[in-house]
């Protein structure tokens, strides 16, 4: 079996550090906690200790980046136009920035696929974690996507830190959020959601109006799909990958308690009419109601599209 490396992001960045990691999500930085990162000592940290463990090695960054970082050994650097975003429904007009992640990903994936590697682990460049480790674990799954972890309190969030799996798998992962119109304003959401929906061919209307949990209240619908998607498509990385994951040159603060995924019950609510009253709705309409559905949902969120469009053109 052929691997790659594929390392996404710029060689400066600035944001938040591994200090703000508080169990399992970025606490809001201040200002005196974003950090200006140079990213290329720790990129030539990673391939000094991990390249070997791969037969190519891919470098993806925006074409307005610093392209001064030396190819080195079985490294292929990539540099490609930051593309514009799309805006995600009801997020007042801010485009979802962290979709551009799935834009360079996608790109160094399909590099890898092109030249014959059928799996590849996926990093950021303003992180260090044993890759030769992640690769040796996922490449223990069967036809599954690694990922930092999983947390029963929201089960459709995922960490965007690392992922590793089949390059055919990682390109209908990055690619689904692209090619369909943005459903939630985190991107973590419609990572998980978009990806499901491609590989079970559900239907666009059910997402917004009978997937999404509420105050983490449950469906019997909600409580199915999840525990599909935890069986058969996702599967957490071992906790010392994350746990010794340094972000703009921090330890990560709190890493997030491991949990088995196949050992948690996606319990319904017994109680969800004030939380999923919505939902249940639509979910006992049935199929037979989802195109009608959808086209409401599409013309709701065009007629709000377009109110903001005038808005903000008068």
């Amino acid at each position: 079996m052929k691997t790659a490396l594929v390392i996404q992001g710029p060689t400066k960045s600035s944001g938040a550090t591994g200090a703000s990691q508080r169990s399992g999500f970025a606490s809001s930085p201040g200002p005196s906690e974003i950090k200006d990162f140079d990213c290329k000592p720790g990129l030539a940290r990673t391939l000094l200790k991990h390249s070997a463990s791969f037969d190519v090695c891919i470098l993806v960054s925006w074409d307005e980046e610093d392209s001064s970082f030396p190819s080195v050994g079985n490294l292929l650097k990539v540099s490609i136009a930051k593309p514009a975003m799309k805006i995600p429904p009801f997020s007042g007009g801010k485009p979802n920035n962290k979709l551009l992640q799935a834009y360079g990903r996608l790109e160094g994936v399909r590099l890898a696929a092109k030249i014959g590697c059928t799996f590849a682990v996926v990093v950021r460049s303003d992180q260090e974690l044993d890759c030769s480790s992640l690769l040796n674990n996922a490449q223990s799954f069967t036809d599954v996507i690694a990922v930092p972890n999983f947390d029963p309190r929201v089960p459709y969030h995922l960490a965007d830190f690392f992922l590793a799996g089949p390059t055919d798998a990682l390109e209908i992962f990055f690619q689904s959020p692209i090619i369909r119109r943005p459903l939630y304003r985190s991107a973590h959401h419609d990572y998980f959601f978009q990806y499901l929906m491609e590989r079970e061919r559900l239907r666009g209307s059910l997402l917004p109006l009978q997937l999404f949990p509420k105050k983490g209240c449950l469906t019997v619908r909600q409580s199915e799909l999840l525990q599909l998607a935890w069986r058969r498509y996702f599967r957490p990385a071992e906790a010392e990958i994350y746990a010794n994951l340094i972000w703009r040159g921090e330890p990560i603060a709190e890493p997030p308690p491991w949990v088995d995924p196949a050992q948690f019950s996606f319990t319904p609510c017994r109680f969800f009419w004030s939380a999923n009253a919505r939902n249940m709705l639509f979910y006992w309409l049935g199929d037979s109601a989802s195109a009608a559905v959808e086209r409401l949902w599409d013309r709701l969120v065009r007629f709000v599209e377009h109110a903001r469009r005038r808005a903000s053109s008068g």
